[in-house]
């Protein structure tokens, strides 16, 4: 496993801008996570994916992460992300896949229809994790 995962709240902008809600979500999220309530990993966002895969493109931008090119994982906006960001990276770099939707009283496993045997047990481990 991964001891202190790095987390990238992925959004189409790196600014908060109130047009774009999933930017607002973001800092949200990485305001609680600098106050110590999401503990165990570094997150950051909003954040977009070249800046999570590129350390470069972070410093084209003038981003200052200490996570840009070295995210462990992400967060997506919405399902629809979700599925084009997690199909590109099991299918064109190998990645390893688990599907949990948070939210509901318990976590709730997501696969896809094509998902093998490993990616569906990455789920289930991953929501019995959480609802630990």
């Amino acid at each position: 496993g991964i001891a202190i995962p790095k987390v990238a709240v992925l959004t189409a902008n790196e600014k908060i801008d109130e047009k774009m809600p999933a930017t607002v979500d973001a800092a949200n999220l990485a305001a609680m996570w600098a106050k110590g309530e999401i503990p165990g990993c570094i997150l950051e966002g909003p954040m977009t994916m070249d800046v999570a895969l590129s350390r470069d493109a972070a410093v084209h931008k003038g981003i200052d992460s200490r996570i840009a090119g070295e995210a462990d994982l992400f967060i997506v906006p919405d399902i629809e992300a979700g599925n084009m960001v997690g199909k590109t990276l099991i299918y064109c770099a190998g990645a390893k896949m688990a599907g949990v939707i948070l939210g509901a009283d318990y976590p709730i496993i997501m696969t896809s229809r094509a998902e093998n045997a490993e990616g569906k047990l990455n789920s289930i481990a991953l929501a019995a994790a959480i609802a630990r």
